[in-house]
């Protein structure tokens, strides 16, 4: 992945924004007499798309897999009511979700366009969640294994801010880390991709606040260090890193490493 014939550093950022927006599974919004619910299914196309996504995740050194479609079915539900104590159900191939309130992180970043109070309120719930879901232990969807459970797409996408009840929902429970990670990296690589993912919504100049809100909201110098580790694994990897990350051009990602650095270490 080092060689020169990897260094045209645009190209490699638009493929991994192509590569980064593919999706695997349609919601459409129903109603069941007062209830309203989104059934999620799988797109025709994923059949052949997620072994070419965790082929290219595995390439580019990314943590995270997509769910075949039968251990999705599986897993999903099984998350609903263990991490968030509602009912999903199996409806002939697809999923019946029940509708969270709130807006997802990256629609409450994208309208305030900087760390107001009430985008500091979104990421501090947003973190305390995550943090509360990675003490759970659950089965993993590769072996039913017990282990602390992580998310290995904890995007600002995937994320539902019900800022007015100071709630926050983790969603799309089809992907996973392997079994193998240790606890600390796999949640090291939540927090980073949910750092990377805010802080494309932000100007550079938020950064380092963003940094503060995330890290000390989560409160874990184990997972901090390990998240610094996982930054400098993409520091030796910088080809592997504009396709795995493809949000940033270098001098962004120094000024990212810089305050994240800052922060951990702080």
């Amino acid at each position: 992945m080092e060689h020169d014939s990897w260094h045209a550093y645009p190209a490699l950022r638009r493929f991994g924004r192509f590569a980064a927006s593919l999706r695997f599974n349609s919601l459409t919004p129903i109603a069941i007499g007062d209830s309203r619910y989104l059934r999620k299914s799988r797109l025709r196309r994923a059949a052949i798309m997620v072994p070419l996504a965790n082929w290219y995740a595995a390439r580019t050194g990314m943590k995270m897999r997509v769910l075949t479609c039968p251990a999705w079915l599986r897993h999903e539900p099984l998350m609903y009511r263990l991490m968030l104590g509602l009912d999903a159900q199996v409806v002939r191939g697809a999923l019946l979700l029940p509708r969270l309130p709130g807006r997802t992180l990256s629609g409450m970043l994208q309208e305030s366009g900087g760390i107001t109070g009430r985008v500091e309120l979104g990421l501090h719930l947003t973190v305390v969640e995550l943090a509360r879901l990675h003490a759970c232990w659950t089965p993993h969807p590769w072996d039913g294994g017990l282990q602390r459970f992580s998310h290995a797409d904890a995007t600002i996408d995937n994320v539902l801010i019900d800022a007015d009840r100071k709630q926050a929902h983790w969603i799309d429970f089809d992907t996973t880390h392997s079994p193998s990670l240790p606890a600390a990296a796999r949640h090291a690589d939540d927090l980073l991709t949910l750092l990377c993912g805010a802080a494309t919504m932000l100007a550079p100049e938020h950064w380092p606040r963003l940094c503060q809100i995330l890290l000390r909201s989560y409160q874990s110098k184990p997972v901090a260090a390990a998240m610094m580790d996982l930054i400098r694994h993409w520091d030796r990897h910088p080809a592997a890193r504009r396709l795995a990350i493809p949000g940033f051009g270098d001098p962004q990602w120094q000024l990212l490493r810089q305050a994240a650095l800052s922060t951990a270490t702080g």
